[in-house]
């Protein structure tokens, strides 16, 4: 992959091999064999630079084709409770790209993490499949919400924008944004009041007993 734009130069690539020949005997044999080299042509590409129509603060993402979608664990428009984890998977796939070089997607960037909502990341998965047709990445983003109190929740819209190689255009692809509503458990964060035991009568031992 390119690390700069402008004139990127591929060598030539040497292949040597050896033809077998006829021996004394009639049959081929290796130390009779000739010598052959076949070099092929350097190759001289022209990298371009990134579009001035790109914006400025958004991952590079250069691909033939990209997909954005999410999985849900419960489902988010179920009756939600407080202290209930909400497990949210991103799935960000293109081709032409290694999954190292999608970038991450949260569905809370830090400053949106409050006390009353909170965020908590699984590593992310990486995969890339590479075939005849070129390489496919694919990365998953996993992340547990758990609102601490009642009320609702906006998260906020997911949007990445990437270049079209094939269409040589900017495109976006985004997921909706979305209101979590959340009820209070009960159970949750309560504290048992304390249980009061009646005192217990002395029990009377006599001497015989200890004998």
């Amino acid at each position: 992959f390119p690390q700069h734009s402008g004139e990127l130069e591929i060598p030539s690539q040497l292949f040597s091999a050896t033809a077998l020949q006829p021996g004394s005997n009639g049959r081929p044999s290796a130390r009779s064999g000739r010598l052959l080299q076949v070099r092929s042509p350097s190759i001289t590409l022209q990298v371009r630079g990134i579009p001035d129509s790109y914006p400025e603060n958004a991952p590079w993402i250069p691909a033939k084709s990209l997909n954005l979608m999410q999985t849900w664990q419960p489902d988010p428009g179920i009756d939600l409770f407080s202290g209930e984890p909400l497990t949210r998977t991103l799935i960000l796939s293109a081709d032409g790209l290694n999954a190292s070089q999608l970038p991450a997607l949260q569905s809370l960037s830090a400053d949106q993490t409050s006390q009353q909502l909170r965020q908590y990341a699984d590593q992310p998965k990486l995969h890339t499949d590479s075939n005849d047709a070129g390489m496919r990445g694919v990365r998953h983003d996993s992340a547990a919400l758990v609102a601490l109190e009642e009320g609702s929740y906006n998260l906020p819209p997911i949007v990445v924008h990437w270049w079209n190689t094939t269409e040589d255009r900017l495109e976006t692809a985004s997921l909706d944004s979305l209101v979590l509503n959340v009820s209070r458990d009960s159970d949750f964060g309560s504290v048992s009041p304390p249980i009061n035991y009646a005192p217990a009568e002395p029990v009377r031992i006599w001497p015989w007993q200890l004998a």
